[in-house]
């Protein structure tokens, strides 16, 4: 999104430049602690990439990554057909492997993958409301 914001503060003549994303709004990390602290909402928290790629001159494509030929210089999308690129950058994000962690399943809320975050983290919030137990205790691991 960095990359957006300065090409539609400072333009590059003749770049062309597709944004491809799942989602039309993106979760902006940063304000996640507000979020969970009850300073922001869901909606606050996010950025939408229409208005950002058009600021940008950048054409937003809603789909899936699912295949890269780097010698065709092709990017295969789900249910869409593969686009050419020249230069190719892929934020692939990262999500923890909770699998191998007793307990780890059930009682944590991961932060990644940070586009599922808010319904994981909602869905927590029901479960506490709708339980018995008094004095639920929430712990933070990580920083």
């Amino acid at each position: 999104m960095g990359v957006l914001r300065s090409l539609a503060m400072r333009p590059e003549p003749g770049l062309r430049v597709t944004l491809v994303s799942r989602e039309w709004a993106a979760p902006y990390s940063g304000m996640l602690p507000g979020y969970v602290a009850g300073i922001y909402s869901r909606d606050e928290c996010h950025i939408d990439l229409a208005p950002l790629a058009w600021s940008a001159g950048a054409r937003l494509i809603e789909g899936e990554a699912i295949g890269l030929d780097p010698g065709a210089k092709r990017l295969r999308l789900r249910g869409r057909p593969a686009l050419s690129y020249d230069l190719l950058s892929i934020d692939v994000g990262v999500a923890p492997r909770l699998d191998g962690l007793a307990g780890a399943a059930r009682f944590t809320i991961p932060v990644k993958p940070v586009s599922q975050f808010a319904d994981r983290w909602e869905a927590a919030l029901e479960r506490l409301a709708g339980s018995r137990s008094i004095g639920a205790k929430l712990a933070v691991v990580g920083g």
